[in-house]
């Protein structure tokens, strides 16, 4: 049987459908449930890497993690099954990334922001349930059918209650691009590690580039991220606000204390930022609907005095 097959045989309630993409630690599927009619995406850990039982159980774990988190900014999961070397994670099918958008369509100013306050929502649900994600990037940020922005790929996530967790201090996982400078180092991270993450998603989709610019080599990025300063946004973008770039700023701060204290102190920022820059209620106006997290959301609403509709501008990826 073909790879297809051996799936739809551990799934027998399952039609599998086409490759929909695929990663180092997975291929993903189309598939649509027979009785229930639900299309949904089905990953599946290689079979080659299944006979490592470390990486089985690293895959189980992303499975039980995503399935503990249910907001409505994560990408659900409805099942997993590791049926004889065949581990699979059913879970919502998605109809696209950021990074789609941002490439072929670009993301203005204010939808940048709105973007991040959906991540902002997610990560404050993950990390008050003790799950660091360690993976922040445009390409984890997916959208649903009802063009809600959702977080997904938790295969690099973990519990910080070291009695549960599978990664050890020490060990450095990640995208170096994204990565805190205590993630570059393997120190034991905390929730202000995907604040850094979450921020670096903001400066690249408000400038189209990265913090530190295009750099050749792993190493000249974990240098960057430990000792280098961003360049300014201001400085790729002048019209970015001024309001947003100080808050991008601070996210960026090396220090993981000089950040702001949680997610959702970030995502509070933002919306202040935004309501400075664009006039209050302007979430309202984008298309990416902000769910869950209602201390974020009423910042977006604040009268700050701002200028109103400032520094709107589209930037699609590396332009």
């Amino acid at each position: 049987m073909n790879e297809r097959e051996l799936i739809g045989a551990a799934l027998p309630n399952y039609e599998i459908g086409v490759e929909l993409g695929r990663g180092a630690w997975g291929v993903v599927f189309g598939a649509r449930h027979r009785g229930l009619g639900r299309e949904t995406a089905v990953k599946q850990l290689p079979r080659a890497f299944a006979a490592d039982e470390h990486v089985r159980r690293r895959f189980a774990e992303e499975a039980r993690l995503a399935a503990s988190l249910e907001h409505p900014h994560i990408v659900p999961v409805y099942d997993y099954v590791d049926d004889d070397g065949m581990c699979l994670i059913v879970m919502e099918r998605c109809s696209g990334s950021l990074a789609d958008r941002f490439r072929t369509h670009g993301i203005a100013t204010d939808e940048a922001c709105a973007a991040v306050l959906s991540l902002c929502a997610a990560l404050s649900y993950a990390h008050g349930r003790h799950v660091l994600h360690r993976d922040i990037k445009p390409e984890n940020l997916m959208f649903g059918d009802n063009g809600v922005l959702k977080l997904g790929d938790f295969g690099i996530a973990r519990a910080t209650d070291a009695s549960t967790r599978l990664t050890a201090t020490g060990t450095v996982m990640g995208t170096p691009a994204y990565m805190s400078p205590e993630q570059t180092t393997g120190e034991d991270l905390t929730p202000a590690s995907d604040v850094y993450s979450a921020g670096v998603v903001l400066y690249e989709l408000l400038t189209g580039e990265l913090p530190f610019g295009e750099l050749s080599s792993i190493g000249a990025m974990i240098r960057a991220h430990l000792v280098e300063p961003p360049r300014p946004v201001q400085s790729i973008v002048p019209n970015i606000p001024t309001a947003l770039a100080e808050v991008v700023e601070r996210a960026l701060a090396k220090a993981p204390g000089d950040r702001y204290p949680s997610a959702e102190a970030f995502g509070i920022a933002i919306a202040e930022a935004g309501a400075i820059a664009f006039g209050p209620g302007w979430l309202r106006a984008r298309r990416l609907p902000l769910l869950g997290a209602p201390e974020i959301m009423a910042a977006t609403e604040r009268d700050l005095g701002g200028a109103g509709r400032a520094g709107t501008v589209v930037v699609v990826q590396g332009q």
